[in-house]
């Protein structure tokens, strides 16, 4: 059995964490394991990925996880934080009328929070990754 074309868990889990938009949608191309984003201002009349909206065999939507389960990843990312500052500020940013912009600006304003986040919330999401690519009927693909 040949092994399967790679998909790049780390591109995958953004999409999966990816904050619902009417702006932006991913797709996942069966065939080549890439994942497509299309902005609004692309999809156009001119057609710009109309073959990705109607070919339904090849790409399949990837729709974000719903915010509870968004939030209980960035919730036990919070509990691990050593830095007692950073924690307390993280936790508060959970607590805001936007919780996630505020996470994200915390997070980008402290690289090495930014990069612990992003290796937790791969290994936290790989199980869902996975499920989902099973529910989808997602064959032929190895997650990298």
């Amino acid at each position: 059995m040949r092994p399967g074309l790679p998909l790049l868990l780390s591109e995958f889990v953004e999409a999966l964490d990816d904050s619902p938009s009417w702006t932006r949608f991913h797709y996942l191309d069966r065939q080549t394991g890439e994942i497509a984003t299309a902005l609004t201002e692309d999809v156009d009349a001119a057609g710009n990925f109309a073959d990705v909206r109607k070919d339904h065999l090849r790409y399949v939507r990837i729709d974000a996880l719903p915010a509870w389960v968004r939030m209980q990843i960035r919730q036990r990312f919070v509990e691990q934080v050593e830095d007692p500052t950073l924690r307390l500020d993280l936790a508060d940013a959970l607590q805001a009328t936007h919780a996630f912009v505020e996470f994200q600006r915390l997070l980008r304003n402290n690289g090495a929070a930014l990069e612990a986040f992003a290796a937790f919330r791969i290994v936290s999401l790989a199980d869902a990754a996975r499920e989902w690519l099973a529910a989808h009927k997602v064959n032929g693909l190895e997650l990298k």
